[in-house]
């Protein structure tokens, strides 16, 4: 398959189906009833698998999830129905006749071949976009001009994401994009209080190499914070506890090169709980630029940014004024952070006041059902035209 990039590079690309794998005659008939859905291929744990599950519990849809055999994800759903490992039989049976393809990335993380007109029907299918986070902030590479078959339908959080990114950025139409909210909002309820603090930072794709990250800013930023003298003795006056979870792409760096760390600093290895369930069970939140501070808003806890890299991070451009999503408290430089920090602390961690129907519309647990009627009324319009 021959296909030029986002920057008109010319790609070639092959895919290998099995000699064994048994391809219907027909591979343009499509099941309406039969979901695929998924994430990264080696994930569980986002939209994906919310939806997943909510389908299962509350319609009669055959939904299949999708994932890596070697995923250290993949042991905690194995146990589920219709769950599929990647490029497993079952998993070429169900994609050939699956109508509707959702995924909270290119779909080419759901399919056991490459997601492009002319291979098995790939073009009678439905393709739903779930969404990883909160658009708004930094620019990313789903325009619509970048697909030979774009999404058929765009998930968005609110009118302003969907009118101002999607539609006048990116370049989709009213009808494909709907603001019905993400389906891993459903599951953010607060039940007992929290009493940590999660410090979550997320990833600079100019890092590429072990000695560009040992040198960077970034690196050392983290590093210092986590053993800043007046941070840790909050942390001993108020007995809070800081649990640091890197981005899956700094784990290792940052557990093998920060040792002995200070007892109130602890390290959280990847996949050993879900990123849903460490916002439930913390109380701030300190991050730089993730769209999981939308989740961490939504819960009505406070979110404190720490933007010292700032003008780099989104030297190719914002698309939503700062103030307009990182709503909460933002720290340029090491001790600002640390003062913020200090506040939120001593006023018992206390939320921020702010306004955000601009980012999030729906304030519930009904982001599921809404997706899935809005794949009904596409479902309809496609049947009867």
């Amino acid at each position: 398959m021959i296909t030029t990039t986002p920057f008109n590079n010319v790609k070639v690309e092959a895919f290998t189906v099995r000699n064994d794998v048994k391809i219907p005659q027909d591979t343009k008939t499509k099941d309406e009833n039969v979901w695929l859905m998924g994430e990264r291929a080696n994930t569980a744990q986002d939209n994906g698998i919310v939806f997943f599950k909510w389908l299962q519990e509350h319609t009669s849809i055959e939904a299949y999830y999708v994932i890596e055999e070697d995923s250290s994800e993949y042991e905690h759903i194995k146990h589920l129905t219709n769950v599929l490992i990647f490029g497993s039989d079952k998993h070429f049976e169900i994609a050939f006749k699956a109508k509707v393809l959702l995924g909270t990335h290119d779909l080419e993380n759901i399919l056991p071949y490459k997601p492009a007109k002319g291979f098995f029907g790939y073009e009678e299918t439905l393709k739903i976009f779930l969404q990883h986070g909160v658009l708004g902030r930094k620019n990313v590479e789903y325009h619509k001009k970048n697909y030979d078959m774009p999404f058929d339908l765009f998930i968005v959080s609110s009118e302003p994401e969907k009118k101002v990114i999607v539609m006048d950025e990116m370049g989709y139409d009213d009808h494909e994009v709907v603001a019905t909210g993400l389906a891993r909002f459903d599951n953010l309820i607060q039940v007992d209080p929290p009493k940590d603090i999660l410090l979550m930072p997320t990833w600079r794709d100019w890092i590429n190499t072990d000695e560009q990250f040992l040198k960077s800013e970034y690196f050392m930023a983290y590093a210092n914070l986590i053993q800043n003298e007046k941070l840790l003795g909050l942390l001993e006056e108020y007995d809070v506890n800081i649990n640091f979870y890197p981005h899956y792409r700094a784990q290792d760096y940052f557990q093998s090169e920060i040792e002995d760390m200070h007892e109130r600093i602890k390290f959280i290895p990847l996949g050993s709980q879900t990123v849903q369930q460490l916002l439930i069970d913390h109380a701030l939140l300190i991050t730089d630029y993730s769209s999981v501070s939308f989740d961490f808003t939504l819960l009505n806890k406070p979110v404190v940014y720490y933007h010292f890299d700032v003008e780099r991070f989104f030297r190719k451009g914002i698309l939503r004024p700062i103030e307009e999503t990182f709503i909460g408290g933002i720290g340029s430089y090491e001790e600002e952070l640390v003062t913020i920090i200090e506040d939120r602390i001593k006023s018992n961690f206390a939320n921020f006041e702010y306004e955000i129907t601009g980012i999030i519309k729906h304030q519930d647990q009904n982001n599921s059902r809404r997706i899935y009627d809005e794949v009904q009324k596409l479902l309809e319009v496609k049947r009867n035209s």
